[in-house]
């Protein structure tokens, strides 16, 4: 690693993120080419319930106080998923994507041991986010993925 790169690295750290980093977090989704759906799962108090009814599940790794790597986890008692990664285009290929799933992951298992499942959400085309998964010890499991919005409300 050269000297300036590993003076870079060595000021970065990761965090839990609170619903102060919002905006920064769906910034950098934005830039990374994640679909936010801002009306709905990605509104200010659906991302701040995620994090309230799953505190200590999702970190961020910070560049000072720049955030440049991000990733939630969430779990409902037997299952764990991690989704909405993404790491800054200048800071990718350093590791950090999986530092911060890393972390997201045991703190998933920290929930309920060995009688959970976590599991990551990778859109289809993202070969990179697939990769690092895998290097990860993740499988691909061969399952079709149906969702089902509210209804509209008439004004």
């Amino acid at each position: 690693m050269t000297g300036e790169r590993k003076r870079r690295s060595s000021l970065i750290h990761i965090r839990e993120i609170t619903i102060a980093d919002y905006k920064e977090m769906l910034a950098l989704q934005e830039l990374c080419g994640l679909h936010v759906e801002k009306l709905i799962r990605e509104s200010r108090p659906a991302v701040a319930r995620q994090l309230r009814f799953n505190r200590g599940l999702s970190f961020a790794a910070f560049d000072r106080a720049r955030m440049v790597a991000v990733a939630r986890g969430s779990f409902d008692a037997r299952r764990g998923y991690i989704d909405r990664v993404a790491v800054h285009p200048d800071y990718r290929r350093r590791g950090l994507g999986t530092k911060v799933v890393a972390r997201v992951e045991k703190a998933l298992w920290a929930t309920g041991g060995r009688y959970i499942v976590v599991s990551a959400i990778v859109e289809t085309g993202n070969a990179s986010s697939r990769k690092m998964f895998e290097k990860l010890g993740f499988e691909t499991v061969p399952v079709l993925y149906m969702r089902k919005r509210p209804p509209q409300r008439s004004r």
